[in-house]
Order: structure tokens, then sequence, then C-alpha cells
């Protein structure tokens, strides 16, 4: 904000905000619900769409501003239709759905803004300032993100629905997805959002529920679920094969024709046709490449989520918990941890002696043979060495700081306690309740992973998973109580 203050002491152009934007919107929706007999039932919707953000001021250029979308979805209860009465099979239903969804994730005026100030020397020096190319600029004729789906669920319950068992599997295609798509710093830009591509996610949920113990005083539920999904990327703008997602460091994240999305890519070890590490004969250092190479899926393989919930008298007990397996994930944590000499593996040894003959490694001899290496020292012969080794050679080989993203994590646990109605009433209340509990008290990552990234967690937003660093804050751990009255 400017203030008279301000005449003697000037805040840097490029720090304030003094812009204003206008984004307008607006929509034509319709709905349509149908019921026969309280089993069948229909829903049925449409949605036309037009936001000013993706209309350009230029009539010539190729903008979209308008989109449509519609969904419909239908179930089925044959136990009521067919008046069907069982002992065993208490709930049966049946449901279908395809919904399409549009979505315009950019900036206001984020395909016309060609021009920001520019911060910093030269651009700000001496109190002049000027203006530079916007070095993330949205695509000019960015078109909005289509996302259908088709789902099929069916609902099962047992003994009057003391079991229950929900099973779906859905398909959903993602056409333009609109993300960022990183540029050579060279060409004086950062990233550009654009539509990238096409994907598709298939996926299957399985979900069992059951009450083994349920009587007057005390009751014990459970739910237990499995997922898995992958989504596959089926086409890229410009007729490209692969597109990075990230910027800059030893790793990055890429969206790859046929191949699962999104996937991790990082500078690794050369290896030879038996994937034994090749190092440098002379100078015990091992080789490396100078271009990414692919490392596998970020997302896991599966995911499992457990709840339960114990109740007796006034007294409740609760906890959720989830396991993810697999996936990968680049943690520039350790990367930051071996250029300054902290990483656990370099303590591995006897660093007053130098380096170390790395497992497995090979060199070639002068027949172009590879040989097995017994007693090269790859770091260096004495504790000197060992700094330029770490911080020159071992810390820009991204392949050592691929971990894996299993996690078991505790999401939260939970104690209660409510006063009977005789009891609240006698204080002039109609209720008191008390609760204790904690939110992510406990979580173990895979052997490889220790402490130096969350799975979950990444350096960014949007699509790009599966890189961190040390910026990010920690899983935060919250214990809480609570107090209800009611009156």
């Amino acid at each position: 904000m400017y203030q008279y203050w301000n005449l003697t002491n000037l805040t840097i152009p490029s720090n304030l905000n003094n812009t204003r934007s206008i984004n307008n919107r607006y929509a034509f929706f319709a709905n349509l619900d149908l019921s026969y007999k309280d089993y069948l039932n229909l829903n049925a919707t449409g949605r036309y769409e037009s936001t000013s953000k993706l209309q350009h001021s230029d009539q010539t250029i190729d903008s979209h501003p308008h989109y449509f979308y519609n969904s419909v979805g239908v179930s089925f209860m044959p136990l009521k239709a067919f008046n069907v009465e069982s002992e065993v099979l208490s709930r049966l239903v049946v449901k279908g759905s395809y919904t399409r969804v549009g979505n315009d994730p950019v900036n206001t005026y984020g395909i016309e803004d060609t021009a920001v100030l520019g911060p910093g020397y030269p651009s700000y020096s001496q109190g002049a300032i000027s203006f530079v190319h916007n070095q993330t600029p949205t695509e000019t004729n960015i078109r909005p993100e289509i996302v259908s789906a088709n789902e099929v669920t069916v609902g099962l319950g047992f003994l009057k629905n003391r079991i229950t068992l929900d099973a779906s599997a859905y398909i959903q295609e993602t056409k333009d997805l609109i993300t960022n798509q990183t540029t050579s710093t060279t060409t004086g830009l950062r990233y550009t959002p654009i539509n990238v591509g096409d994907i598709k996610n298939k996926g299957v949920e399985v979900t069992l529920g059951a009450t083994p113990i349920r009587t007057q005083d005390f009751s014990w539920d459970l739910n237990l679920g499995w997922v898995m999904q992958r989504t596959k990327v089926l086409k890229l703008a410009n007729g490209q094969d692969e597109v990075n997602l990230s910027t800059g460091g030893y790793a990055g994240i890429y969206a790859v024709v046929g191949e699962d999305f999104p996937i991790l890519k990082a500078t690794a070890y050369e290896r030879d046709d038996q994937g034994r590490i090749i190092i440098d004969q002379n100078t015990g250092n091992p080789l490396y490449t100078n271009t990414y190479k692919s490392f596998g899926r970020v997302t896991p393989n599966y995911t499992l989520n457990f709840s339960t919930n114990f109740k007796y008298k006034n007294w409740g007990l609760y906890a959720v918990m989830d396991y993810r397996n697999g996936g990968k994930l680049y943690s520039g944590t350790m990367q930051g941890m071996a250029f300054s000499g902290q990483l656990e593996q370099s303590a591995s040894f006897d660093r007053t002696q130098g380096g170390y003959i790395i497992p497995n490694s090979v060199y070639q001899n002068s027949a172009g043979q590879y040989v097995a290496n017994t007693s090269i020292k790859s770091g260096g012969t004495s504790y000197a060495d060992l700094p330029n080794y770490y911080g020159g050679v071992y810390s820009v080989i991204g392949e050592n700081f691929i971990i894996s993203g299993t996690a078991f994590r505790v999401r939260e646990l939970g104690i209660s306690y409510a006063l009977g109605s005789d009891t609240a009433k006698s204080i002039g209340l109609t209720g008191l309740s008390f609760s204790v509990y904690a939110r992510n008290p406990f979580y173990k990552f895979a052997k490889d992973n220790k402490g130096y990234a969350d799975p979950e967690a990444s350096f960014t937003t949007g699509n790009i998973q599966g890189i961190t660093n040390s910026n990010q804050y920690p899983s935060t751990r919250t214990v809480g109580v609570t107090t209800t009255i009611n009156f």
C-alpha cells in the first residue's frame, strides 16, 4: 500500500501489488430427478459455462471461453423391485453413472499477461524500474480441460447389514489436461501452463464393513478398504512423446505417452549389460548419465484403509489408519545431506582411509572388457578427497536419492465420554461430552526412507508429485481436547 512514509523510503516496485482483476463467469444449469416405486432412480444434469479467463481480447486469436458438460446416473434395488425377503441378503443395490466435468484452472488475464515488473538488478537499480517478459506465460489459445468418467458400483448387505460389501470400478478420461510444462531457462521462461495432453485413469475400490459385536451396552464397527488406480498418458500436445512437468535439479516428473502417469526420472549410474555400476579406472568415480533415466511410477501400487469404532455405554474409542504400497519418490533432503557430508551412507565406511569400493562395480580395461572391481575406491584414498566426491559426484546422481513411497500411517485416534441424559439434566444441561484426539500420531515409512520425505508431500502443487525437498514443512502431529455443551 502506498503511504506517505513511502515517499522517503520507497518499496521496491516489483514487491508491490496494485493490480485489479475481474473474472466474469456465467452458466446455465439443468437438473432432472426421476424415481419409480422407490427402487429405480435416475438423475441427469447439464451445464453450459462461459468464462472470461479463456476469452482473448484479440478476436483473431482462437480462444475457447465456452464449454458444456453433463452427467447421468441410475440406481436400481432388485430386492425391492422383486419383493425379495431374505434373512441373509439384506441389501442389494446396483449403480451406474456417466459424468463429464469442465474446468479452467488458469489465472485471470493469464492468456494475455505478457509483461511484468522485473525484480532485482538490473531490472530495478537506483530507483529505475523496467518491465520484463512474463516468465510463466499461459498458452494463448488454451482450452478448458474436460474430465469424463464411467463408474459401476455394486453394494451388498448381509445379516441385516451387519456385514456390508461395496465394490466399484471406474474409467476416467481427461482431455486437454492443463498443467505446467517446463522450458529451458535459456529461453528466459520458467514454465508455461498448457494443455499437456490426454490421460486415462482406471481404478477399483472395494470396501468391507462389519459389526462383529452389537449389544445394548457395547458395539464394535470396522471398515476395510482396498483401492488400486492407474493413470495412463494417451496423447501429448504437439505430438510430443514426453513432457517434463518439473524444473531443474537431478530428477524430474514426466508425462510419457503410453506410460503410467506420473513417471519419475533422474540422472543415474551407467551400468553394463549385467546391471553392474561402471567406474572410471583412473579416478574411481562412477560414471553417470547426462540424461534422465526412468525409475517408474510415483503413485502407489495399492492403498489399504482401515477404521474402527468401539462404543461401551457412554464411552467411545475410534481409530483411522492406512497403508500405501510402492511408488517412487525423490528426496531433495537426502541430496542436500549428501552434498554437505551428513548422509548416513557417507558414514558407513572408515572415512579416514578415503572412499570405498562400490559393491557390484566394474571398470573397462584396455581391451574394452568390463572387469569386476575389487580394489579401486570411489571417493579417493584420503579423507580430504571425500568432500569433492560427495559434493561433486555422488550428490549429482539422482538415483542415489530415489526411495520407496511405501508408508503406514495412523491418521487419527480418539476417545470420548458423554454424560447420561439424566446426569446432564441434574446439572441443568441437555448434554455434555468430552473427547481427546490425536491426528497423525504415528507413521512408519519404508526402510530406505529414514524420515527424509513424506510420500504424500510435494515441493509444489498440481500434478507434480513425487519430488520433495527440504523447504517443506514436516508432517504435523496434532493433539486436542474438545468439549460439547448442550443447553
